[in-house]
């Protein structure tokens, strides 16, 4: 977040977790209030935007950890986008077989772009 322009505004502990306000550079004011990040131990499980009003704007959940190369990855996303006060957009994500270095297959990384693909710009 630091390296977004954001500033710690506030951290504070409940029942174990750590909750970190984050304050958003001033050319985000306008759409972002604050952000929350809680922490279970050194795992993320909760970002929260809030926008302009104090409400949320998106809300995301970070769960399911395995342990890969001594690093814990969330496996499993969920994302709710809230697009007016009575409406949002829920997704989940969820990642399987994760492979990393000399695991990966180099057919992913010679992918070619087919000649139908159009440029948008």
């Amino acid at each position: 977040m630091a390296r977004m322009g954001f500033r710690v505004g506030n951290t504070r502990f409940e029942d174990g977790l750590k909750i970190t306000t984050w304050l958003p550079p001033a050319q985000m004011k306008n759409a972002i209030s604050k952000v929350e990040l809680v922490h279970n131990k050194n795992n993320p499980i909760f970002l929260g935007y809030y926008n302009s009003n104090g409400s949320f704007s998106k809300k995301i959940y970070f769960y399911k950890y395995q342990r890969h190369y001594g690093i814990s990855i969330p496996t499993n996303l969920t994302q709710i986008s809230f697009v007016s006060p009575t409406d949002s957009i829920v997704s989940k994500t969820e990642y399987s077989d994760i492979k990393f270095d000399a695991d990966v297959s180099d057919e992913y990384f010679n992918f070619k772009i087919p000649t139908s693909a159009n440029v948008i710009k």
